[in-house]
């Protein structure tokens, strides 16, 4: 993966120039889960160069958008979405044409623009370890531009620098207890913060190993499992439901998935990470995969306020709030009284409990603020808060 990243670095080396050039050094790419992928990702750390996971959903002028807001200079795109690009290309006002890289993933079909594995063969042949760049990368380095899901309009980037990512696979793979041997599963896609975040981050700091599928599929979850000997998986939560409903369909009773699943000799999978799953589905997916636990956590990309459920922590938790800076403000901005709960855990006090979580500090944690949006930024905070 090292050698793979620096050959990837000193490729795009030349065509970003020097640190000192004062040109934006940004790498924008459309890709599905390829190892390519992840070593595009490294390569721009080695170089200090910052990576925008354009989301592969985007069409025509919001594509366009996304990309020329990026202010990359290089694009790579999965052969699969090669057509969307190739139609908003001439709106493209970053990018030279010499630039546009193909990803050949599916066959032997024919591109105006070149292949990625070409010019990487230009740099190095595969395998050859190349000294890795004189690049003067600091933790406060943006890394990489994930951007938000775009409800509300044109997508927001926001910054990850190398401080913030390796700090999330520290925390994760550290509450999750992992080590070495530890087989992460990405079938998120990896250009969002919960694959990058949750999947790769952790199996990075542990030098552990990440198997990965390109896009997700429900009745392929349990045959990869199996296969790869995942040891844990990032997840959301509809994909949770699914998993369940592919299980139900091919097993039929819940006796059978316990069986086959459950206690099959090869299912190695103990732990499960994310957010969005129903307490009905958290409690059937540990049991009918066999976990020795779920975690559910609550957090944005933006990760100025995050929760993480410890394993001493009751199912269907998503932590607690530990940091004094964190707190649940009225609209008044005063904070709001403890919840009190009935003897069935109803809330019976919800007018004066229930408010806004907030972050009161000079700071905000992890979030270092969204790409080339000053305006929504300053929407972020109200009377100083955040």
């Amino acid at each position: 993966f090292r050698d793979e990243s620096v050959r990837v670095a000193a490729t795009l080396a030349p065509r970003l120039g020097p640190s000192s050039s004062g040109q934006p050094r940004h790498v924008a790419m459309i890709l599905e889960n390829h190892p390519e992928l992840l070593s595009l990702y490294a390569g721009c750390g080695y170089l200090g160069a910052t990576l925008f996971g354009v989301n592969t959903g985007l069409r025509g002028e919001t594509l366009a958008g996304v990309i020329n807001q990026s202010e990359s200079r290089v694009l790579v795109v999965d052969e699969r979405f090669w057509p969307e690009v190739e139609r908003v290309r001439g709106d493209l006002q970053h990018v030279a044409d010499e630039n546009v890289f193909v990803l050949p993933t599916g066959g032997d079909a024919e591109f105006a623009a070149t292949s990625w594995f070409e010019a990487l063969d230009e740099t190095a042949k595969p395998g050859e370890s190349l000294d890795t760049p004189g690049e003067d990368v600091t933790p406060e380095t943006n890394l990489m531009v994930i951007y938000t899901s775009g409800t509300t309009g044109l997508p927001k980037g926001i910054n990850n620098n190398h401080l913030k990512l390796l700090a999330v696979g520290r925390r994760v793979s550290g509450q999750l207890e992992l080590g070495a041997d530890a087989v992460g599963y990405a079938c998120m896609p990896l250009f969002h913060s919960n694959a990058m975040f949750l999947g790769f981050q952790p199996a990075f700091e542990v030098g552990g190993t990440l198997s990965m599928r390109e896009r997700f599929s429900a009745s392929q979850f349990v045959p990869d499992v199996l296969r790869y000997g995942v040891t844990y998986w990032n997840y959301v939560g509809e994909p949770v439901h699914y998993i369940l409903g592919a299980l139900e369909e091919r097993y039929g009773s819940e006796e059978r998935v316990l069986a086959e699943v459950a206690r099959h000799p090869d299912n190695r999978l103990r732990y499960a990470v994310g957010n969005g799953a129903s307490p009905p589905d958290i409690d059937r997916f540990v049991a009918w995969l066999g976990l020795d636990d779920m975690f559910e956590l609550y957090g944005s990309t933006e990760a100025a306020i995050s929760t993480f459920r410890k394993k001493s922590d009751p199912r269907g938790s998503v932590g607690e709030i530990t940091e004094p800076a964190v707190r649940i403000l009225d609209e008044q901005g005063r904070e709001c009284a403890p919840a009190e709960l009935d003897a069935d855990g109803k809330l019976t006090n919800y007018a004066e409990a229930v408010g806004e979580i907030c972050r009161v500090a000079d700071d905000t944690a992890l979030f270092q603020g969204y790409f080339g949006n000053a305006s929504a930024n300053a929407q972020k905070y109200r009377d100083g808060v955040y």
